[in-house]
Formats: structure tokens, sequence, C-alpha cells
């Protein structure tokens, strides 16, 4: 049954559970009421018999007849006197005398007659010389006796039902959550041995247990995958900040070990003054990233004509990069969408500065932004950014959104802190966009980016 979830389970294990036991009892108490009753019959008929065999063994000693004697039980029963050789002498009751069994007066005996079950029970009667047979009869089955013992003794029988069922339901209960007693051990020991790589087994269930297993095991891979990505970013960080603390501390101790010449000091104070202004950049690079992934549910958006900041964009960067490369636009007039301003001035202007750092001379970039359409025939705003530089090799594409990521510096330069594309990337989610990039070496490379023009505002 490991395609029916566990509240079906334990239901249908337990109407099952309190089925077989209604049945059992129900049988339970039919057989003692009907016993009960039986022998409460029984009972009556042997003392009737009995009191008829001193009447009879009086009369016999008084040399009166056996005449009048009478069944007084309250079933209606029948007192028959015979010779020894079955001559009928007396009937309590007129009429033929039905097909009897055999004398025997050390037990109860039983006949059927017309489709009715009767009792009968014999004794001897003997005085003076002389012995008659006294026989009682009387029917088995009193329904009106019977339904009341039945009925007394299923009301007896109902604690012992209840606890009947209790024990079932807990038992089934105990066989269904076992698993989940498993599933406790088994992530206990992963946070025992602090491994997040285990995983906790799932054997194809899909039960609800299977659905948390599923859960706690995404639970771990995201862990896993946090506790990683922290290591290496810390790793990183490290790295990056080690060079310029490094240059630093070089440049000091010389100023500090000799007395530099002006031009010595000017230089050491340039090279001093460019590390510090590059670990600022990277930590409040670091900063920024740290801020946004934390105020993720906080999104503010605006309804802006995006072309508009699309080309002021464009001409700021004009502006900002000496390089001798050609910057050219085809914005598509009138893009309304709900956008985060500031993000987006971030993420399109990483993505035109990473078109200078990559560039080659006299080389061209392409900044397009047009009207698209999704899925869903929603519309969205898709902007491109193009350039012919030196492009990315395939095996290096996958790894351009990792944080710390540039391009060979042998090439480039030592230029940006391998964080822009990261942010960018982590921008386009926050619109809830998608973003991809299409490059090949010393061709060029090109990032597209779709977002939608609407938003839920928070």
């Amino acid at each position: 049954m490991k395609k029916m979830s566990l509240k079906s389970k334990i239901t249908v294990f337990s109407a099952i559970a309190a089925l077989i036991s209604i049945i059992f009892f129900s049988v339970l108490a039919y057989a003692i009421g009907t016993a009960y009753a039986g022998s409460i019959v029984k009972n009556e008929l042997k003392a009737e018999v009995r009191k008829a065999e001193k009447v009879v063994e009086d009369r016999i000693k008084s040399g009166s007849t056996v005449d009048g004697i009478k069944y007084e039980g309250p079933h209606n029963g029948i007192i028959y006197v015979f010779l020894p050789d079955g001559t009928l002498v007396f009937s309590s009751e007129g009429g033929p005398v039905p097909s009897l069994p055999d004398f025997d007066s050390k037990d109860f005996a039983s006949f059927k007659a017309d489709n009715e079950n009767f009792y009968v029970y014999d004794k001897k009667a003997s005085k003076n010389d002389t012995v008659l047979h006294v026989r009682g009869v009387v029917k088995a089955n009193d329904p009106v006796l019977t339904n009341k013992y039945i009925i007394i003794g299923a009301v007896c029988l109902i604690p012992l039902e209840v606890l009947l069922v209790a024990f079932f339901v807990w038992l089934i209960s105990k066989i269904c959550l076992s698993r989940l007693n498993k599933l406790n051990e088994s992530a206990s020991s992963i946070i025992g041995d602090k491994d997040l790589k285990k995983r906790i087994p799932d054997k194809g269930y899909t039960d609800e247990i299977a659905d948390l297993t599923s859960t706690i095991n995404n639970m771990l891979s995201r862990l896993e995958s946090s506790f990683d990505n922290e290591k290496r970013f810390i790793s990183d960080a490290s790295h990056e900040l080690r060079t310029p603390t490094s240059v630093i501390l070089a440049q000091s101790e010389m100023i500090r070990a000799a007395t530099p010449t002006a031009e010595e000091y000017a230089q050491a104070n340039e090279i001093i003054y460019n590390q510090a202004t590059k670990m600022k950049r990277l930590i409040t690079e670091l900063l920024e990233i740290s801020r946004a992934e934390q105020d993720q549910s906080k999104k503010e958006f605006e309804t802006l004509d995006v072309s508009e900041l699309t080309e002021a964009v464009i001409s700021e960067s004009r502006q900002q990069n000496s390089a001798n490369i050609e910057l050219s636009s085809n914005v598509e007039p009138k893009l309304i969408a709900d956008v985060n301003k500031i993000l987006y001035i971030r993420m399109l202007g990483n993505l035109i500065d990473n078109a200078f750092k990559y560039g080659k001379d006299n080389g061209h970039i392409k900044v397009s932004a047009y009207t698209g359409q999704a899925l869903d025939l929603s519309n969205t705003v898709i902007i491109t950014v193009e350039d012919d530089g030196i492009g990315i090799s395939k095996e290096n594409l996958p790894k351009i959104w990792d944080r710390f990521y540039r391009a060979d510096q042998s090439r480039t330069g030592d230029k940006g802190s391998g964080l822009g594309l990261s942010m960018v990337k982590w921008i386009v989610n926050y619109h809830g966009g998608t973003i991809k990039v299409e490059s090949e070496e010393n061709v060029g490379t090109k990032f597209t980016i779709e977002l939608p023009c609407r938003h839920a505002r928070s």
C-alpha cells in the first residue's frame, strides 16, 4: 500500500480493526446470551422434572393416580409419565406424543420437531417396587430471553471491545509511524555526524512521511549548498583581500624602514591608495550583496519608462568609460514596466562596464531594449548587451555567475572584483526575470535579459 497516504492507511486499517472487533464481540455476545438463556431453560426443566418426580413417588406411595401434574415453569413445558415399557401413563397436555429420544436419566437430551428445538430431561420415580419414568420436554429457544441476555452480554463486553479497538489502533499507528521513528533517527544521525552530504533514504512511498523525507532532504541539500557557498565565499574573499593587504603592508614597511625620496613616497602613497580603494570597493560590493539577499522580502517597484532609464544609463556609461570602444543603442521608445530603479541602473551599468572591461580596441558595444512576450502571452521587456570583445570559453561560461569569477587577468588587467555578474543575476531574479548568455572566444558576448512588465507591489 505504498501509494496510499498515511492518513488513509490509518483510517482504513482502523475501520477494518473496528469492524473485526464488532463482528467478533457480536458473535461472542450472541454465543454467551444464547448459552445463558439455554442454561436458564435447562435449569427450569430440571427443577420441574424433579418436582414432578417427587409428586409421582408420593402418589405411588399413597396408591393415588398421577393425573393432574403440571409443568409450572414460565416456558410452557410438558410433563410425561411412562411405564418402563414406554406406555404413556400421563401427559400434562393432551394430544399425541411426539417422537421422543430414548430414555436417559443421566443427562439432558434434545430433539427437533416441526422446525423447533426441544430439551428433554428424564428421571425415574420408584416406590414400593413400582417404577415410572418422568420426562420433561420444553422448547429450547426463548427469543425474548435470548435477546435479553445477548443485549446484556453485549453491554458487558463493550469495555473489552473498546480496549481491543484501542489496541488495534495503537498497533496500526505504531506500524505506520515506525518510519517516522526511522526518519527521526536518520535526521539525528546526520545532525550528530555533522555530515550534510548524507540523505534520508526514501523507499518509494508516496504518503505524508515521504513528503516530509523529501522536504528534509531538500533542506539538507540547500544547507549543504549554502555552507559550501559560504566556505567558498570566505575563501575567495580572503584571497581577494590578501593581495591588497600584502601590498599595503609591503609599501608601509618600505616607508618605515628607510627614508624615501619625495618621488618614492608619492609612488608608495599612490600604490597604498589604489589598493585601499580596491579593498573598499570589494567590501562595499560584498555588503550590498549581503543586504540585498537579506531584504528579498521587501521588494519595491515603481512604474517607470524603461526606455528613458536605459538611455540614461548608456549616456552615463559613455562618459565614465574612456576606452576606445563605441557604445551604441537601439531602444524602443515608451517601454513601461515596474522595476526597482536603483537596482535596474546597477544591473545594466554592470553589464555595460563588463563589456568595456573585456572589449577590444576599436570594438563595439550595442545595447538594445524592446518589447517581448512571455509564454503566458504577457508583455515583457527584453534588454540585450552585446560586444565583440574577448569572449568567454565554453568551460568557463557556467562560472561567470559565481562570486569573484573573472576572466584572464593577463589579458584584461586587474579590473573589478568579480562580483558584478553575480549581482546582475541576483537583480534579474529579484525582478522575476531571466538572463542568458551567449559567448564565443575572440568573437564576443551577448547577455539577454527578459523582465516582466508588471509586479505585485509589496
